[in-house]
């Protein structure tokens, strides 16, 4: 096996192991969005949401009306004010589902990855048959190696920690957090569209108010 990110053990002392290294395949899950919610345009939409609780934005289609509205007085320099709070917060929370979005795309494929070595080492296993393959001893320093038939691995959960599982096991968390990662992956993207519209139509609402302060300013000087 040429694969150096994964090694089995063949021994219950701690000198006769070979440590197991894997792509942090547990830490596969996305958070949801903990940051503040932006300002609504308006209150009664508050309750509408997706699920990370990010605010649906109203689109303004009578300006005359949403303006003559009480919490917005005619006062355009305060009703501006409140939409860039929002366009501002919608856009922080664009930037954290990117930075979730691009961890998952990066570590999915290290999963599949050492899910293909375990394969590999089963097949090794159920065939009786040794592995030969290059154990890193540090960077760009490698040592040929060869590791009998086994049916225990080491996976790294983060933090410098790592735990042995049999096969079996290891099997079934590796493939429980792919599917995880994945369905976390398509959430993300679905709330980046929502996102992505609520930008939208706040910033087509400023540009309406704002207009329609330049228009209310003209009318009052002639």
């Amino acid at each position: 096996m040429a694969d150096n990110t994964t090694t089995t053990t063949t021994s219950s002392t701690a000198a006769d192991k070979p440590t197991a290294t894997t792509a942090d395949p547990v830490s596969t899950t996305a958070s949801t969005a903990t940051t503040s919610t932006p300002i609504p345009v308006n209150e009664s939409d508050a309750e509408k949401s997706n699920s990370l609780g990010i605010p649906y934005a109203e689109f303004v289609s009578d300006v005359d009306a949403f303006m003559s509205r009480t919490e917005n007085d005619s006062n355009a320099t305060q009703v501006l004010k409140r939409l860039d709070e929002s366009h501002t917060k919608y856009r922080f929370m664009e930037q954290n589902l990117m930075q979730k979005k691009r961890r998952l795309k990066k570590q999915i494929p290290d999963i599949e990855t050492t899910i293909d070595v375990l394969k590999l080492v089963k097949h090794r296993r159920d065939n009786k048959q040794e592995t030969e393959t290059h154990f890193m001893l540090s960077d760009q320093v490698y040592m040929r190696s060869t590791i009998p038939a086994t049916d225990k691995v080491c996976l790294w959960l983060g933090a410098n920690v790592m735990l042995e599982y049999t096969i079996e096991e290891a099997e079934v968390l590796l493939t429980k957090n792919y599917d995880t990662a994945n369905k976390n992956l398509q959430q993300i993207e679905t709330d980046l569209d929502f996102l992505r519209d609520q930008i939208t139509t706040t910033e087509v609402n400023m540009a309406r108010v704002y207009n329609w302060d330049v228009k209310r300013r003209q009318s009052l000087k002639s």
